[in-house]
């Protein structure tokens, strides 16, 4: 049967990323989900990767600052300089996702580790009132890097056997996506003009050097308060991989441990 492949809502956020493709397969079902995570090296190449690593290891913490995204620049730096320490171990630098529909697979691609850095803030003394949010994704040139790069991975795995198999020749060239040979340019400026987020939310109260503008110590506790502990998400500090509810089984953990040390000493 002859497939064909449709863009719907193309999106391409970091923080994380998604990058959605639609491809009809007639009346059959494809089941079962496909996640890859391809590292920095898998996705950017020895060249490629170095170059995220020096953005990285020499960003500029003026855009997080202005924004107040960060208390001062070391805590940017000390954070960039993680991810970069990650990325050197072969941690995943994006996620792609294949889920299949009745008639459809989606295929999303988003960034394991963003650096932006927005803010979140209280809007109301009402406790049932969301804050304001204002993320900034896609601020700094590192993360455009990774979001152009998952792009081009999209767009490579989509002519490559035996994804491809299930595709037009013209599939990408007729969906609108860059083709795999496409400048720079073009990717970034379809990255940037077709974003939308998509979200963990995590960090509003991070587990950090109060000096770095941590809000919590590794005993979970508030800083300047002694029976006040913080176990969600809003602890970590820097976006995780795998996904963000693995890791809070284990902070919920250590949090019950230490409560029950603190109740019996």
């Amino acid at each position: 049967m002859r497939r064909s492949i449709l863009l719907t809502n193309v999106t391409f956020p970091v923080s994380p990323a998604a990058n959605i493709t639609n491809v009809t397969g007639g009346d059959h079902v494809l089941l079962a989900v496909v996640v890859t995570h391809p590292t920095a090296i898998d996705t950017l190449g020895l060249s490629g990767a170095a170059t995220l690593d020096n953005s990285l290891r020499n960003i500029s913490a003026e855009r997080a600052l202005s924004a107040g995204g960060v208390i001062n620049a070391k805590s940017f730096t000390t954070q960039a300089e993680v991810l970069a320490d990650a990325y050197q171990i072969d941690h995943p630098l994006i996620e792609i996702f294949y889920t299949p529909g009745s008639t459809s697979i989606n295929v999303w691609a988003q960034s394991a580790t963003p650096i932006s850095r927005g803010t979140i803030r209280i809007n109301t003394t009402d406790p049932t009132v969301d804050p304001i949010t204002d993320p900034q994704y896609l601020v700094e040139e590192a993360d455009i890097q990774v979001a152009v790069a998952a792009a081009r991975r999209v767009s490579s795995i989509a002519v490559t056997p035996p994804f491809s198999d299930l595709l037009t020749p013209t599939a990408l060239a007729d969906s609108g996506t860059p083709a795999v040979g496409a400048s720079d340019e073009v990717v970034r400026s379809w990255v940037l003009q077709t974003y939308t987020a998509g979200t963990h939310p995590i960090g509003s109260n991070p587990m950090m050097p109060r000096e770095l503008g941590g809000v919590v110590s590794p005993e979970l506790l508030v800083y300047g308060t002694t029976n006040i502990r913080v176990a969600d998400a809003s602890i970590v500090p820097l976006s995780v991989f795998p996904h963000t509810t693995l890791g809070l089984y284990g902070v919920a953990e250590k949090a019950a441990d230490m409560i029950l040390q603190a109740v019996e000493a």
